[in-house]
């Protein structure tokens, strides 16, 4: 059954003891369901009899966000990504809400346990808790998708992008994050685990524990100890490298701080164009090449510019959401 049905029927009262168990899980998991619970809960309380959800509609709902969102002065366009879920989810379920209501016939009985799935947009950052306590911080441009409660023996969470997983300890219950290629499993531990779309890599740093790291096509497998990161290339279906590193480059994204050190221009120009939301272009095959070391906290991307202007001389030009470099 439906997240927003559950909601439904807890509402109307007629919620078994299993949906209501599952709807309170629901409820804890992350301030945006309770946001969207509330929203509910005032529009049921508001109307007068169901017949007035039949005039409620996706179409409607969805224009309504729209039409506030753009109301908003540009300033606060960069509104928390609580926020921006919160609208959108809601909207969206306002229409599936509806089509519930209006179906005919008997209910049917609660099937397989809820999915959740988030998207981070570009510019944005989140954590979230799952159902274990595990903390999951998500970058820009990320996706997870785990279910409402998760299995005794086995907690499993599907990841595309960047994320932070500090996991509750678990010796019965393993914790394994499926990326496009890879399966970290790992008991109670902290890491990093980047595989964008796009980029030919997937790339895991650990920070305490252990992790084992399985590439599902050709069955190797890597081991993991603290301070230790490697990189599995997607194309040629194999891991390259494993080492001692740095951590705090690869982590301190969820701090709020894009750090880079001696890192080629065109690698740190996508790392921008996520933390930014913007488009780069680098119209010089040297200046590409080119390394940098710094770090971004609440620097707008012009002050981001300006300060790698100095290490570094060229020019650029904003038009819109795109910048050229030269």
């Amino acid at each position: 059954m439906e997240t927003d049905e559950i909601i439904y029927r807890v509402l109307n009262k007629e919620a078994s003891e299993q949906e209501e168990k599952a709807f309170s899980q629901w409820l804890a998991l992350s301030k945006q369901n309770k946001e969207i619970y509330l929203q509910f809960e005032r529009l049921w309380q508001n109307t007068s009899g169901v017949s007035d959800y039949y005039r409620i509609n996706q179409a409607k709902a969805w224009n309504t966000v729209s039409r506030k969102i753009r109301e908003q002065p540009e300033r606060k366009i960069r509104y928390s990504l609580l926020k921006i879920a919160a609208v959108i989810v809601t909207a969206y379920l306002l229409g599936t809400f509806t089509m519930y209501l209006m179906r005919q016939g008997p209910q049917q009985p609660m099937g397989a346990i809820a999915k959740n799935h988030i998207k981070v947009p570009l510019g944005s950052k989140t954590e979230i808790r799952l159902p274990d306590g595990t903390t999951v911080w998500l970058n820009s441009g990320s996706e997870v998708s785990y279910p409402s409660v998760f299995e005794p023996e086995l907690r499993e969470i599907t990841l595309s992008g960047e994320a932070f997983f500090d996991v509750q300890k678990n010796d019965r219950s393993p914790f394994v994050v499926h990326t496009g290629d890879l399966d970290v499993r790992v008991l109670g531990t902290s890491f990093n685990v980047k595989s964008y779309p796009g980029e030919d890599f997937t790339e895991t740093t650990l920070i305490e524990g252990s992790v084992k790291l399985s590439n599902r096509d050709s069955k190797e497998t890597v081991v993991l100890k603290p301070g230790e990161r490697t990189v599995m290339i997607k194309s040629r279906k194999q891991f390259e490298t494993k080492g001692h590193v740095e951590t705090d480059l690869y982590t301190s994204w969820k701090n709020g701080k894009l750090v880079f050190k001696r890192e080629k221009f065109e690698d740190l120009a996508v790392k921008m164009e996520r933390w930014y939301n913007i488009r780069i272009t680098i119209n010089n095959k040297r200046l590409s090449d080119e390394r940098l070391t710094g770090i971004f906290e609440e620097e707008s991307i012009e002050q981001a510019l300006h300060a790698l202007q100095i290490s570094v001389p060229f020019r650029y030009e904003i038009r819109k959401n795109n910048i050229l470099i030269y």
